[in-house]
This record gives C-alpha cells, structure tokens and sequence, in this order.
C-alpha cells in the first residue's frame, strides 16, 4: 500500500523538462522639461534561457515568462539620461517587459 501511494506522489510530481527562451522588449520614453511625454520606442532586447519543469509545453512557457517578468524586468526601469529623439535631446527612462517565448522539449523527465 506504502508502495502504490509512493509511485503515485512520485508520478504526479513528474514532468517534462524544457528549454524555454523568452525575450524582452525594451521600451524609451521621451519626456520634456516640463514632464510631459513627447515620444515612445521600443526595440526586443536580450534573451533569457529557462530550464523548466512542466507537464506541457504552456505550462513551461507561462511559468518561464512568469519568472522573467519578476526576474528580468525587477529594477528595470531606469534613468537614461538626455537621449536623441527626433532631432532633440529629451530625458528618457527605458522600462523591460516580456516580448515572447519559444521553447524546445528536452525528452527528459524531471
């Protein structure tokens, strides 16, 4: 009986690992003297890799993005400093958001 339970709990907690790359998307915001916003850009920024243990392919995506949105955006959002923007020098502060995801199966179960 002890057996049976063991497998069971064993067999609930298994999944598949997975190689997810999520990117992110850097965001400028131009702002005048006065505070006012004059301008936005944004450009895909770097790519982070997570190894992830999931039952799905989704689970893995959603838990990636998830744990970047905390890790790869926290204290992101940042002075820039004066930035060219159309011809004129304006503040700007750039923020990092999730862009998207992709992910390969690693056909190891974890």
């Amino acid at each position: 009986m002890l057996v049976v339970l063991i497998c069971v709990v064993m067999g609930a907690n298994a999944g598949n690992r997975y190689q997810v790359t999520v990117r992110t998307q850097i965001n400028y915001v131009y702002y005048d003297e006065k505070g006012n916003e004059v301008g936005r850009e944004s450009t895909v920024g770097v790519a982070q890799v997570f190894d992830i243990c999931a039952d799905t392919p989704d689970e893995a995506r959603r838990n990636a993005e998830s744990e970047c949105s905390t890790m790869c955006t926290r204290s992101f959002n940042k002075n820039e400093g004066k930035k060219l923007y159309r011809g004129q020098y304006y503040q700007c502060y750039s923020t990092r958001e999730v862009y998207d995801s992709s992910y390969v199966s690693l056909n190891q179960s974890c």
